[in-house]
């Protein structure tokens, strides 16, 4: 159904306008209440005797952020590139939080995982150059629907939500705002994900090359891969041809979703370099 008189903020779909910009803005208000409220939940621990010491970064991108200064890191940011980046870092005196945030997009459990452990790589390598090389972070995942992963807690927007109701006292205009947006944003996310709206269908490797020329045709010209374009360079011709399943849609659902052009252009780059390997 068309809507019309509507406004930006009902129908955003960026997850960085939640991850980047609302999350944090409910983190930090009142001295980082919120923030200490979500870190003793996940960790499940009575916290009071930290230091008042804190830090948010988002879009954290360990090997690169860290090369500019560091000649160590640099020589690893040459050797590995960009591995992996969090939405989240969240730290409470000695208590690290990193967080990777779904919103308009729904992940394999297995694709997920995969994620987190490369974030996790990702930040081991630079650790021992920070002021965090005695602590271990606590990764997690923040999805619209719970999700069970191996070796990784999950956490939904509707907690956060809850969360932030609960320990914000006397809530000023712009947290009111926030909430308002994000449980907005949420029924409508809910909404996508069942069967029967959704706009995206699953479809081979083979089924995309096979249809290719009636994607182009239709507009279905956005197809979802949450580890970004970086990963999608990076992949072999087993690996594009083996995945499971790609999701493919008429409407670039989030950030996570990449023009088909560039999937088709990685698979010439490896077939035609498999090719001239074999001969």
């Amino acid at each position: 159904m068309s809507k019309s008189g509507y406004k930006f903020d009902e129908v955003a779909r960026s997850e960085r306008y939640f991850t980047s910009y609302l999350l944090p803005l409910l983190l930090s208000h009142n001295d980082f209440t919120f923030l200490k409220f979500v870190i003793q939940k996940v960790f499940n621990e009575k916290l009071d005797h930290l230091k008042n010491d804190f830090e948010i970064v988002t879009e954290l991108d360990p090997l690169r952020d860290g090369s500019v200064s560091n000649d160590t890191v640099k020589a690893k940011y040459k050797e590995f590139k960009r591995v992996a980046v969090p939405d989240l870092f969240l730290r409470w005196d000695s208590k690290i939080l990193i967080i990777e945030a779904k919103f308009f997009t729904s992940p394999k459990k297995e694709e997920l995982e995969d994620q987190i452990i490369a974030q996790k790589k990702a930040i081991d390598e630079v650790k021992s150059e920070t002021k965090y090389r005695s602590i271990t972070p606590k990764h997690i995942a923040l999805t619209i629907q719970k999700i069970s992963l191996r070796g990784f807690e999950s956490y939904t927007w509707d907690e956060i939500i809850s969360w932030a109701e609960e320990s914000i006292r006397n809530k000023p205009t712009q947290i009111i705002y926030a909430l308002d947006v994000l449980r907005n944003a949420v029924i409508r996310a809910k909404e996508e994900d069942k069967p029967g709206d959704r706009h995206w269908k699953k479809y081979s490797f083979d089924q995309i090359l096979d249809q290719l020329p009636k994607f182009l045709r239709e507009g279905k010209i956005y197809f979802a891969f949450s580890k970004g374009e970086a990963q999608l360079r990076a992949m072999k011709l087993p690996d594009l041809q083996n995945r499971s399943h790609y999701k493919v849609s008429d409407v670039q659902i989030s950030d996570n979703w990449l023009t088909i052009d560039q999937l088709i252009k990685r698979y010439i780059e490896v077939k035609h370099n498999t090719e001239n390997d074999a001969s």
